[in-house]
């Protein structure tokens, strides 16, 4: 029997529901093919493979109910699924893609509306499985970060072509001549997803980061640079332009940490349009300080999550309030 046929003879058969999947191997595999799991070689993709359950939608079935917390989130194998909250379409999606994840990582209470579109196969993984694999697989766990990195910018980018990303104009400090003491250093940070959270690890990730002095004019980087760090502006003014886009930033702000925890190359050309004083954040302490503070590493993956799921709502809004010129 060919290939072809075989899939097809576990799919189709006398009217019944046949299984995709029979084996955590044959998950494991189709795990791999995933372009947002694939490059993982650790422990965390084969329990996904091991604790996942095939689930099998017809055409026009519920996959999740606006009244209820989401709980699950599903690895989409075939067919197509519309997403909908709070009445608005979020997105429509089919493999290789997932859904659920910023809901179940941010813990949110809103329930959203999920439905098949046409016959459709998922993996289905739970909520507490999904947060075991980060604590025993720190690959999982980066990865889940990398990739929220990336659609909070993409989502920050849409709105803002739109005129649609207020940001507040820079304010003006007195110029720092002394180098920056652990406590401004800490005072830099101690703001947004780091708020709340034990001073140890942000001792750890400031405590060895390089103080940046810029002059008027100075590039900081390129449009299509790599990007491996960013900075914590504590004194000063950077412009930052594109063909999409122009902006200022200044102190108090983060810039370029998460194009460079994305993977991505810079979206934009940075310069000094003052003295700048900052603060240089790379990667490698980033993710060197989460592994070994798992409380942490969770803490971002909720307020990232939550974030983005946030602006995937305005988004949505501003697709069909301020929809682009063909």
């Amino acid at each position: 029997m060919s290939g072809l046929a075989f899939d097809q003879a576990f799919r189709i058969g006398m009217g019944e529901t046949r299984v995709r999947f029979p084996t955590p191997l044959d998950r494991l595999i189709y795990l791999r093919t995933l372009p947002t799991l694939g490059g993982l070689a650790g422990s965390g993709l084969t329990f996904v493979a091991s604790q996942a359950t095939e689930r099998h939608f017809s055409a026009g079935e519920l996959i999740y109910r606006p009244e209820e917390p989401i709980g699950v989130v599903h690895f989409i194998v075939e067919g197509q699924i519309r997403v909908e909250q709070e009445g608005l379409l979020l997105l429509e999606t089919g493999p290789p893609f997932t859904i659920g994840f910023l809901p179940v990582l941010s813990g949110s209470p809103v329930g959203q509306k999920a439905i098949a579109l046409e016959d459709t196969v998922t993996l289905e993984i739970t909520r507490s499985d999904l947060f075991e694999i980060f604590e025993d697989d720190f690959g999982f766990l980066e990865n889940g970060i990398r990739q929220l990195s990336r659609q909070f910018l993409e989502c920050q980018r849409e709105l803002e072509i739109r005129g649609l990303l207020e940001r507040s104009e820079p304010e003006v400090t007195p110029y720092p001549h002394h180098a920056l003491d652990l406590v401004e250093r800490l005072a830099l940070i101690r703001n947004g997803p780091y708020a709340k959270v034990n001073l140890e690890p942000l001792v750890q990730l400031v405590r060895d980061a390089e103080e940046v002095r810029l002059e008027p004019g100075d590039l900081v980087w390129e449009e299509g640079d790599p990007s491996l760090w960013g900075l914590h502006i504590a004194h000063g003014v950077i412009r930052c332009e594109s063909s999409e886009r122009s902006f200022r930033m200044g102190p108090g702000s983060v810039l370029g940490l998460l194009d460079a925890n994305g993977g991505l190359p810079r979206g934009y050309t940075a310069v000094a349009e003052t003295k700048i004083v900052a603060m240089k954040a790379t990667t490698e302490t980033f993710f060197d300080v989460l592994e070994v503070n798992f409380p942490l590493a969770l803490g971002l993956l909720a307020f990232f999550s939550g974030m983005v799921l946030e602006l995937t709502g305005r988004v949505a809004r501003a697709r069909i309030d301020h929809p682009l010129p063909d």
